[in-house]
């Protein structure tokens, strides 16, 4: 039993064998679909981490009674971001000065202005 198992095995891979010599285009090509597929799927799951990582520590953090300002949101057209870059205004230091001082509802203020590649962090606790 055991030898007749072995023997159906070897011919078996002779067979493969020979049948990709035989149609070497076609393996290289279905080689080629098998490693793309797999980089792809492996480069899809790392996204997805990525982005769960991301949420998790940043978004999901802020708690549920968060005001975000930015200056152009969450944009998915270029036209429509042309357009945000157009029409808003930048985010100064002054601004976030006047919504600290003024917003009465707010537990805490913070602010991050990044200009010419420095960054410049407040915050303030109004407990």
């Amino acid at each position: 039993m055991l030898r007749r198992r072995n023997l159906f095995l070897r011919e078996s891979a002779a067979v493969a064998l020979e049948n990709i010599r035989s149609h070497k285009l076609r393996s290289a090509l279905m080689l080629l679909g098998i490693i793309l597929s797999v980089s792809t799927l492996i480069v899809v799951i790392a996204l997805i981490s990525g982005i769960n990582t991301y949420i998790a520590e940043r978004i999901a953090n802020m708690g549920s009674n968060v005001f975000v300002v930015n200056k152009y949101g969450f944009i998915t057209d270029i036209e429509e971001f042309a357009r945000a870059v157009r029409r808003n205004r930048r985010l100064t230091w002054e601004d976030y000065l006047y919504l600290r001082d003024n917003m009465r509802l707010a537990k805490d203020v913070g602010a991050e202005v990044r200009t010419n590649g420095k960054v410049k962090v407040g915050r303030v606790c109004a407990g």
